[in-house]
């Protein structure tokens, strides 16, 4: 909660999920806050739609990453990690809070193009924009993509890698 904001996370999707019934949380079923996080769920009666995880190796969170509409990162630092990285790289839509300004002047194409909340009512808005509509949802995730492409894929790091080989 201090560090990432999962309880911001949660109460955002239990708003969103109260508009759209079907919706459903995948969470990884570990950590120190699990209890926690579930009685949380229970108390915004939320907790039916909850999908609970085993602790996966790469190979599986990257399926479970494609298998998802969106990811809820973090809403309190400002800052992405591995995690986004690894959502932005499969093509999937980002909610997080995002200094943007700090991102703009550090990667080649500035910010990534995450979906900014930092409060649970953002993150349920930005839910409910990209339920609401496929295309912009299909939009999105593909600027996604391009973004990792652009600032964190192979072509654009490849002959910086060559050369500091050759060097060393």
């Amino acid at each position: 909660d201090f560090y990432k904001g999962s309880d911001i996370a949660l109460e955002g999707f239990s708003a969103f999920s109260r508009r759209v019934p079907g919706a459903r949380l995948v969470l990884m079923g570990w950590g120190e806050n699990r209890e926690a996080y579930l009685s949380r769920l229970k108390a915004y009666d939320a907790a039916d739609k909850v999908i609970l995880l085993p602790i996966a190796g790469k190979k599986r969170l990257i399926q479970y990453l494609r298998a998802a509409d969106c990811l809820l990162d973090q809403f309190i630092l400002g800052y992405y990690g591995a995690t986004g990285l690894e959502a932005m790289a499969c093509g999937l839509p980002v909610v997080m809070r995002l200094e943007r300004e700090q991102y703009d002047g550090m990667c080649l194409t500035g910010a990534p193009p995450v979906l900014n909340a930092s409060t649970a009512g953002e993150i349920c808005a930005s839910l409910l924009k990209l339920e609401g509509d496929s295309r912009q949802r299909k939009a999105i995730a593909s600027a996604h993509r391009e973004w990792f492409l652009a600032n964190h894929g192979s072509a654009r790091w490849k002959q910086i890698y060559s050369d500091m080989l050759l060097a060393t």
